[in-house]
C-alpha cells in the first residue's frame, strides 16, 4: 500500500470520525438543553399546583393566568383531546367566569392540583417512552436489516459457495421486492399505532364517548392479531415471490429464509410490545381523567 493511500484512509477516518464526534457533542448539548426545559417546566407546574391548596380566589385567577403560559395552548380553543391539556383549561374557564359560584372554588381547586399531578406524571412517562420508543425504533431497524440480509445471503449462497449458476438480476429484484415489503409493513405499523393513539386520547366535550375498559382490550386483541397476520404475511410473501422469480427451492434456501423470518417476526414483535405499552399509558391517563370528570360534573350540578 502506497503512502498516498495510506494518508487518504487517515484523513478520511479522522473526517468520519470528526463528524460523528460532532453529531454526538450536539444531540447531546440538545438531550441536556431538553432535559432542564423540562425539569424546569415541572417544577413550574408543582409549584402552581401547591399554590392552589387553600388560595384566595383573586390569588387563583392569578396562579390560573400563570398556568396558561405553561400548559397547552392548543388545548384552550383548537383541541378538546386530554392530551393537549383541554380539561385543565375547561376548568381555568369555569374558575374566570364572572358568574363563578365562590362556594366551589375548593373543590375546584382540588380538582385542579388532580389534574396538575396527572400531567407530571404523564410528561416523566412521556420523557421515558421517548427514550425507550428511540431504542426501540433502532432495535426494530437493526433486526429488519439482519432479516434482509440472511434473506439476501440464502439466495447468493448457490452464486458465491456452491458455484452454481443464477440469475443476478432476478435475485436484485426478489431482494428489492422484501425491502419494499418491509418498508410497507414498517408504514402499517405506525398508521395502526397512530389510530390507537388517537382512539384512546379522551375528550373534553360530551358527545364524545369516554374511554373503556372493553375498547383497549378489543385494540389490544386487534394489534396482537394484526401482528401474527404480518408475520405470517412476511414468511408467505418471502416462498411467494421466491417462486414468481422462478428460483428453485432447496434446503439451504428455505432455512435461510425461515431464519429471515424469525428475525422479522421479531422485529414486528418489539414494535408490538412498545405499541401495546404505549397504548396503555393513554389509556391510563384518560380513563383517570374521565373518572375526575365525574366528580366535576357533581360540582357543577
Amino acid at each position: 500500500m502506497s503512502v498516498e493511500m495510506i494518508f487518504g484512509s487517515a484523513v478520511l477516518s479522522a473526517i468520519i470520525s470528526g463528524l460523528i464526534s460532532l453529531y454526538s457533542a450536539n444531540r447531546s448539548n440538545g438531550l441536556e438543553y431538553i432535559t432542564k426545559e423540562r425539569s424546569d417546566w415541572r417544577e413550574e407546574i408543582r409549584i402552581c399546583s401547591e399554590q392552589f391548596r387553600s388560595a384566595s380566589y383573586q390569588n387563583t385567577v392569578k396562579i390560573c393566568d400563570r398556568l396558561k403560559t405553561r400548559i397547552n395552548a392548543l388545548g384552550r380553543r383548537m383541541s378538546n383531546r386530554y392530551s393537549d391539556d383541554a380539561h385543565i383549561w375547561k376548568i381555568i374557564e369555569i374558575i374566570e367566569n364572572k358568574n363563578f359560584n365562590i362556594n366551589k372554588l375548593s373543590k375546584l381547586q382540588l380538582i385542579l392540583q388532580e389534574y396538575l399531578s396527572l400531567l407530571l406524571k404523564w410528561d416523566w412517562e412521556r420523557s421515558k417512552r421517548e427514550v425507550r420508543g428511540e431504542k426501540a425504533g433502532v432495535i426494530q431497524l437493526i433486526l429488519w436489516i439482519i432479516s434482509v440480509v440472511i434473506y439476501a445471503t440464502g439466495h447468493f449462497y448457490e452464486y458465491i459457495i456452491e458455484s452454481k449458476v443464477v440469475d443476478i438480476v432476478i435475485i436484485g429484484e426478489n431482494i428489492l421486492l422484501i425491502v419494499l415489503t418491509v418498508f410497507m409493513i414498517y408504514y402499517i405499523e405506525k398508521q395502526v399505532e397512530y389510530s390507537c393513539i388517537i382512539k384512546f386520547v379522551g375528550h373534553v366535550v360530551k358527545k364524545q364517548k369516554k374511554v373503556s375498559f372493553a375498547n383497549y382490550l378489543i385494540t389490544n386483541c386487534i394489534t396482537s392479531i394484526l401482528a401474527v397476520i404480518a408475520i405470517i404475511g412476511y414468511f408467505v410473501y418471502m416462498l411467494y415471490s421466491t417462486k414468481m422469480m422462478g428460483i428453485t427451492y432447496n434446503d439451504n434456501l428455505l432455512i435461510f429464509m425461515i431464519s429471515s423470518s424469525l428475525f422479522g417476526a421479531r422485529a414486528v414483535f418489539y414494535h408490538h410490545i412498545y405499541m401495546s405499552d404505549l397504548i396503555k399509558r393513554y389509556y391510563t391517563y384518560a380513563s383517570t381523567i374521565d373518572l375526575i370528570k365525574v366528580d366535576l360534573e357533581k360540582i357543577l350540578k
